[in-house]
């Protein structure tokens, strides 16, 4: 744990990302999507989102300065913002998974920093979106802290990914809880693609689960087995240089 003091852009990032995932924000972020439209006829979808994602965040606190009504203290909370100072990590368990940044990683035998998102893009449509870590940062606002991954991610349409293409550089942020953990399996056709392999939450620590198999997720991603006897099952296992537990089952024929 360390904690430092993020450039500008990225704090307003991250908070952004926050108050675009509170649900009692979302008439607001309507409300100035609103204004923008009329301030800005014949403007494209494209425009008002980037001018949205570029000053919403003030305009909300200025809305919340300003208003008649009663907010709420956490809306109030919301709006002054977190504290500059940030707490960064470079593991964190949450939703039962335990996540560790891309750099902690080499350090390790075990892969913990891919993660898997499922979210709507520009057109309303359910996309997923793969990644790893860059950074775990946890924003401290008034009364509560909220943990956010630094991502970088692109979108793909099957479950192979190059890693080496970075997208979407404009929006590195997603909020902990709402990512899922996948392995990154180099595939032996392409050296510069990885198949997409998803993790296993652990239920220790996680309320109300009982059976593990509960977290089994992401049923259309196809057994690890299956994968390696496309693949010929030897030369994919060589393949893998940490051992994850992935690599054992295959191993031990489970």
């Amino acid at each position: 744990m360390k904690r430092f003091i993020p450039e500008p852009i990225a704090f307003n990032q991250a908070h952004f990302l926050v108050l675009q995932h509170t649900a009692e924000v979302a008439t607001y972020i309507d409300e100035h999507k609103e204004l923008l439209l009329r301030e800005n006829p014949g403007r494209n979808e494209a425009w008002i989102a980037r001018a949205h994602m570029k000053s919403f965040n003030i305009w909300f606190r200025d809305r919340m300065h300003t208003s008649n009504s009663s907010t709420g203290e956490s809306l109030e909370n919301l709006a002054k913002g977190p504290l500059f100072t940030i707490t960064s990590y470079q593991g964190y368990d949450i939703n039962g998974y335990t996540f560790d940044t891309f750099a902690q990683d080499q350090k390790s035998t075990y892969q913990n920093s891919g993660v898997r998102i499922d979210a709507l893009d520009n057109n309303m449509q359910q996309t997923v979106y793969y990644g790893q870590i860059e950074e775990i940062w946890e924003h401290t606002y008034s009364g509560f802290k909220i943990p956010i991954f630094c991502v970088m991610k692109d979108k793909y349409g099957f479950m192979t990914v190059d890693l080496g293409q970075v997208g979407y550089k404009e929006e590195p942020f997603v909020l902990a809880d709402q990512v899922s953990q996948v392995f990154y399996v180099p595939d032996t056709r392409n050296k510069k693609q990885h198949v997409v392999l998803p993790g296993k939450r652990r239920i220790v620590g996680v309320e109300n689960a009982v059976d593990e198999e509960e977290y089994n997720q992401f049923d259309e991603v196809p057994p690890f087995q299956r994968f390696c006897r496309a693949r010929k099952l030897r030369t994919c296992v060589q393949t893998i240089k940490k051992e994850s537990m992935w690599a054992k089952a295959v191993e031990s024929g489970e």
